[in-house]
């Protein structure tokens, strides 16, 4: 180590700009790849989503500006023996504040070496409540990141931060306003608002306790009339499916109202760790939830005579059969699939064929060199194989052959794998190239399959971008104008039965309809995998005559000419505004905890989802 590295990272003299520069070159070789932030989710929000506790969570990885900033405060003295901890971060957002000490309990037994920082409550002070955790990093999760990292004053650690939704606003602003600018309270004048912040403070703490109150008296309440269902539902407060109570375990509850106070005076910490130590992936619902207190608490013979009738119980991970399980099989799903030419042009093919396979090959290197270090840097033929990962690449220059094939378990899904499989190979006097991406899934216990989005290889977006892909006609990532003079060349790429994609002919004599279908945006979604011409008033009233149409009726509208092998009833379909602008569509998308949000969109701007939609669930069907 040199001698002003060493000055910087020891930190017992006051430092020069230089001194701050080495340190800059040296933080700026840090990486930690997104991979990362997958697996500490799964460590960290696994055993929270399987005990059902309402929360969020955030990840973070510290900027080069703070790096840099953290390690030059000599306030804070970070040498050899002294190191930043705090690298990684998570934020975990809790609904509850009776989650908290359970969040705690949940993390130290994946992490028991984790030390704790917990702010003390007084009977005389509010403040910001704190409790945050640092914890060794897994070595597997360390070891991908940049090793220069660990050259740095750093420490192979993360930082948990658990924190109500009631507090999470104001940890922001008391960070950013008191904790890293405490000059602005130190005028006497600033006494009258820091009490005044002190004072949002007990309120936020109020809301806390108040919302754990209120949910406990309706517990209470709802006890008192024998709604069993509500009374579950408040005074266990977790994510639980909606469905009713069972009429044979409400009549059993009915006729002995001991076993519902039971259920209601049991300690909801108690419960949680019984269902994390005895249980796997059940699904929490008010019969599963007396289920497990009867089975570990009760021992009433009636309800388990009715648990073992209603089969509430099957899931139990200490139960071990007597003989081995047939292993599950894997269902394929495609995801993208396609079949096009490298463009062609005055370079000549062998160098066309180079610089397609050097992409590809460069996509496999980003993608598993952290897997594979031995990863040749060049296109070769090879195979490395290893637990989960597979990667297979075979090349002939001379024939201007290369076939790819990769496995790999999924990051955040388990019982998952995806494969992605690629060839470039001559067709006549072309070159063609072929990819498929798929992935394999287990059937749950119901035999339910999860779906999945689209997903298209990166490398297929660079190879179009970079060289030109062509289907009857080159593929574009951008709306191509199209005026009457293309007519006969339209005709025959929409004729061409050779066609693998559809073609998105959009005609506007009216332009305010498209500010909201957002055509750019439309054909960015759909780059490299269809066709989007926007047809000039000309051109758009020979397509009209050409089909036999009213041009007034479709000079506003979006017609998809389908390839000749379509999943559809037609390979044309026409929409006119009328049907665009009542198009409606209900989106959805999977939030941090897995919640499913749902919302209703209409006009042209559904049209856009609906469409994208259709013509990827094309790309897909086989």
């Amino acid at each position: 180590m040199n001698q002003d590295y060493n000055k910087v990272i020891n930190r017992h003299i006051d430092l020069d700009d230089n001194d701050i520069e080495t340190l800059r070159q040296k933080v700026s070789q840090i990486t930690v790849p997104e991979t990362v932030a997958d697996d500490m989710r799964e460590i960290i929000e696994g055993p929270l989503n399987r005990c059902g506790i309402y929360h969020r969570i955030f990840y973070r990885v510290k900027s080069e500006d703070s790096i840099v900033t953290k390690l030059t405060n000599v306030s804070k003295n970070y040498n050899a023996y002294h190191k930043m901890q705090d690298l990684i971060g998570l934020r975990i957002v809790l609904y509850y504040v009776d989650d908290i000490k359970i969040c705690k309990d949940l993390i130290e037994r994946e992490f028991p070496e984790c030390e704790w920082a917990v702010s003390s409550q007084t009977t005389s002070e509010f403040k910001s409540m704190k409790t945050n955790g640092v914890m060794s990093l897994p070595k597997y999760i360390a070891d991908r990141i940049s090793p220069q990292t660990w050259e740095l004053p750093i420490d192979k650690t993360f930082e948990v931060q658990i924190r109500t939704m009631a507090f999470e606003g104001w940890h922001e602003i008391e960070h950013d306003m008191r904790y890293k600018y405490t000059k602005m309270w130190e005028h006497d004048e600033s006494r009258h608002y820091a009490r005044k912040l002190n004072s949002v403070l007990a309120t936020l703490e109020l809301c806390d306790d108040s919302i754990i109150s209120m949910l406990e008296e309706m517990g209470h309440t709802y006890y008192k009339e024998k709604d069993w269902n509500s009374m579950i539902r408040c005074h266990y407060h977790l994510r639980i499916t909606p469905d009713d109570l069972h009429p044979q375990l409400q009549e059993i509850l009915d006729g002995n109202i001991s076993i519902g106070k039971f259920i209601y005076k049991l300690e909801r910490a108690d419960f949680i760790m019984t269902l994390m130590d005895c249980y796997k992936d059940i699904e929490l619902s008010s019969n599963s939830i007396i289920a497990i207190i009867n089975e570990h608490f009760l021992h009433n013979k009636e309800i388990s005579e009715a648990v073992s009738k209603l089969g509430l119980l099957k899931e139990k991970s200490y139960e071990q059969p007597n003989r081995e399980k047939a292993l599950p099989t894997l269902t394929r799903f495609n995801v993208f699939r396609s079949l096009t030419y490298l463009k062609e042009s005055d370079i000549d093919s062998e160098l066309i064929f180079m610089a397609a396979s050097e992409i590809i090959h460069k996509w496999i290197i980003e993608k598993y060199e952290n897997i594979f270090p031995g990863i040749p840097q060049a296109p070769d033929t090879f195979v490395l194989d290893t637990v989960g990962y597979k990667v297979s690449e075979s090349i002939d220059w001379d024939e201007q052959l290369m076939s790819i094939e990769v496995t790999q378990p999924d990051s955040k899904e388990a019982c998952k794998m995806w494969s992605t499989k690629a060839k470039i190979y001559p067709s006549g006097n072309r070159l063609a190239l072929w990819v498929q991406n798929d992935f394999y899934e287990i059937k749950s216990n119901h035999g339910l399959i999860n779906s999945s989005s689209f997903s298209r290889p990166s490398f297929y977006g660079r190879i179009a971008g970079k060289i030109g892909l062509v289907d009857g006609e080159e593929l574009r990532g951008q709306v191509i104008k199209k005026t009457e003079k293309h007519f006969d060349s339209l005709m025959k790429l929409i004729n061409n039965n050779q066609r693998r994609f559809p073609i998105v002919l959009i005609s506007a004599a009216n332009t305010e309809w498209l500010k909201e279908f957002k055509e750019e945006l439309f054909s960015k979604k759909v780059s490299y995998y269809a066709h989007v011409f926007m047809a000039d008033e000309p051109l758009a009233e020979l397509v009209s005559r050409q089909y036999s149409e009213n041009y007034e009726t479709m000079k506003d509208s979006i017609r998809v000419f389908w390839p000749h092998d379509t999943i559809r009833n037609s390979r044309y379909q026409a929409y006119p505004l009328e049907y665009i602008e009542h198009c409606s569509f209900e989106m959805h998308s999977l939030k941090d905890n897995a919640d499913t949000r749902y919302r209703n969109i209409s006009g042209a701007g559904a049209f856009r989802f609906q469409l994208v939609a259709a013509i990827r669930e094309e790309n897909v069907s086989e």
